[in-house]
């Protein structure tokens, strides 16, 4: 694949297509060992399992090292428990000793289900080649709420009582404790430090770079698209989110970076919200997708709804590059312009293929100058009827499109390469919504993909990019609203249904889920409102690679 961006200077350069990163392994419990046996934990209670490490190491939250438990909420019937997890050094006699490092803090609420959950931590930690203690250190306010699991391979448990604290650190060394000859479910990812050697791109130019790479997202992960509140929610609401992104084994949290909250006014950035959402993002390793949309009022001329793009492209693309340089730093470089600009709903007064080339054109090259290593999606198209069909009646040919409404995809993305944007997206964005599954019809967004005559799979092709992936950034399906799709159990067997196709095909990049948890009802969640899992959360989990 081959693409074209302009900068201000020569430039002669080799640079990294990707981040080179340690190798990881894992060691401890796994889904096999984990027995029906349960125990509770008090307040104060701190506990060490005894496990061994096959070689040295480090635990790096940022590199992706963590360390996960499994256990559940039921041993109280209401309220909620705070625990953290802690390391310690194994002495001679094989007992817990030297402390070296504690995790962030995470409350667990009554009736939470029994699940992996993983724990950062703010320091990097040095794992020993043999033994090494990993427990749980249990606060309030409600005691005994916490049921950890036991394994059902032979390991040593210590335990001691030891008042928690959320913030501070538990005794070191260990202190006088007892022990049990049946350890906890624990399990504990860090690096070797051998180098996974990184892919490499030649850039050499005067005025225009031309960039000869190859798209990484060879492979299909999956993650969560959280919608427009994740942000701005409560601190311990957003960390719940996160952190369920993480026990289903998703790799890519997809949040709303607005224009309007980001550069309320001209040149004036708000990072903050920003900056803590993506640092806990980091923390538990995941990748964030930064959908950019969402114009102020300064840009879009002076609507107080966001939905109006920006009047002029180069604004957008100022605050896209802005953006991506404050990011990268910071680990971010999935970037997708705009947020289904096909339809009304999103893109005022009427849809328009033709600015919203101009704005993809725009910041493709802002971004990429800012962030040679982003990947850049463009497109993110909605539902909205069949090709040369908007509205799907299948009487007239209405050319794709209706004033007021929208277009539907495929004449959207046949729009985008009239209008110049192709060579100016890394990936095709989509949302295959479809309320009646993956049957075909030729109005499903599910079919659209690569099934229907033409296709987006076909026109990319066509147009010089059959090398690109498509990502779809949403895909879910609605129940219990006025107009559901299908029940709790439908919505399961779909999501099996488009996992699992989803991984069998050769166009594919990456597939977010919309979405977790409805802060504004019960829609399309797989956990209900009050937060106990739908079937189609098990699905996920089980269905993730």
């Amino acid at each position: 694949m081959r693409r074209a961006v302009l900068v201000v200077a020569a430039i002669a350069a080799l640079f990294l297509a990707g981040v080179a990163a340690a190798a990881l392994f894992t060691f401890g419990s796994s889904d096999s060992t984990i027995s029906t046996s349960r125990n509770n934990c008090g307040n104060g209670l701190k506990n060490a399992t005894v496990l061994t490490s096959p070689k040295a190491g480090t635990l790096n939250t940022s590199n992706g090292g963590k360390v996960e438990g499994y256990y559940d909420g039921t041993g109280a019937a209401s309220g909620s428990q705070n625990v953290r997890m802690v390391i310690y050094a194994i002495d001679a006699q094989n007992k817990p000793s030297t402390l070296l490092g504690v995790s962030a803090e995470k409350v667990v609420h009554a009736g939470d289900a029994a699940a992996w959950q993983s724990f950062s931590f703010p320091t990097t930690i040095s794992i020993p080649a043999g033994k090494i203690g990993v427990g749980y250190w249990c606060g309030g306010p409600t005691s005994n709420l916490i049921r950890p699991f036991f394994d059902t391979q032979p390991e040593t448990l210590w335990y001691n009582n030891n008042t928690y604290s959320s913030t501070g650190n538990p005794a070191n060394p260990f202190g006088t404790a007892s022990s049990l000859a049946q350890g906890y479910v624990v399990r504990v990812t860090a690096d070797d430090g051998t180098p996974c050697v990184p892919s490499t791109t030649t850039v050499t130019s005067t005025t225009t770079v031309t960039v000869t790479s190859t798209v990484t997202t060879t492979v299909q992960g999956f993650g969560i698209s959280h919608g427009g509140a994740l942000v701005g929610e409560a601190d311990a609401t957003r960390q719940r989110e996160l952190d369920n992104v993480v026990t289903l084994h998703g790799r890519f949290t997809r949040m709303d970076f607005t224009m309007d909250g980001l550069e309320p006014q001209q040149g004036s950035y708000n990072f903050g919200p920003w900056d803590t959402a993506v640092n806990e993002a980091n923390a538990r390793g995941l990748h964030v997708v930064a959908m950019l949309g969402y114009a102020p009022a300064w840009s879009n001329g002076g609507h107080s709804d966001d939905k109006y793009p920006p009047t002029n492209p180069a604004d957008y693309a100022a605050f896209a590059g802005t953006v991506a340089a404050h990011f990268a730093p910071m680990g971010v470089h999935i970037y997708e312009l705009w947020n289904e600009p096909n339809t009304v709903d999103f893109w005022k007064p009427t849809p328009d293929v033709a600015a919203y080339s101009a704005l993809v054109k725009a910041a493709y090259p802002a971004i990429h100058t800012a962030d040679p290593q982003a990947t850049v999606l463009a497109g993110v198209m909605a539902p909205h009827g069949g090709y040369q069909d908007a509205d799907c009646d299948s009487s007239t040919n209405d050319g794709g499109y209706i004033a007021n409404s929208g277009y539907d995809a495929i004449d959207f993305l046949i729009g985008m390469y009239a209008n110049g944007a192709g060579g100016n997206f890394d990936a095709l964005s989509h949302h295959p919504y479809d309320g009646n599954g993956l049957a075909f019809h030729p109005c499903s967004e599910w079919s659209q993909q690569a099934e229907t005559n033409p296709s987006l799979v076909s026109i990319m092709a066509r147009n010089g990019d059959g090398g690109k992936r498509i990502w779809a950034t949403e895909y879910g399906n609605r129940v219990s609203c006025t107009d559901p799709w299908t029940d709790l159990q439908g919505q399961a067997d779909r999501l099996d249904q488009a996992m699992t196709a989803w991984k069998t095909y050769s166009w594919a990049g990456n597939m977010l889920v919309f979405n977790l948890w409805d802060t504004s009802g019960d829609c399309f969640g797989i956990v209900n409102p009050d937060w106990t899992p739908r079937p189609a959360y098990t699905t996920f989990q089980t269905d993730a690679p």
